[in-house]
């Protein structure tokens, strides 16, 4: 079965945040464009198979069936709709900021 991945604005903001932080303060432009790149090459992945990855391991978002998948040092967080083949990501977290909370998924 084939998912069809959506991005949420929340979670695109989060990786053009990101690529801003490479471009500005590392001056790195290529590895802005390489980040990018595999950035969607991840998220392209979980066309397929997006049960393949754990559960986000924070208690409170439980609730919520997010799912995570790790890229460089971002989480992608998704939720699964099997009923409409459909994979939403809802962010991509840096790993080193504190745990989500649910304010940052709803």
């Amino acid at each position: 079965m084939v998912f069809h991945v959506e991005i949420s604005a929340s979670a695109l903001q989060d990786a053009e945040t990101h690529i801003r932080y490479v471009v500005n303060d590392n001056a790195d432009e290529r590895g802005a464009v390489r980040w990018w790149n595999g950035l969607l090459d991840a998220v392209d992945s979980l066309e397929i198979q997006p049960f393949r990855c754990a559960r986000v391991p924070e208690r409170a978002l439980r609730i919520y069936n997010l799912r995570h998948l790790f890229y460089h040092s971002h989480r992608i967080v998704f939720r699964i709709d099997e009923h409409l083949n459909r994979v939403r990501i809802v962010r991509i977290y840096h790993s080193a900021r504190r745990p989500l909370r649910q304010a940052d998924v709803r």
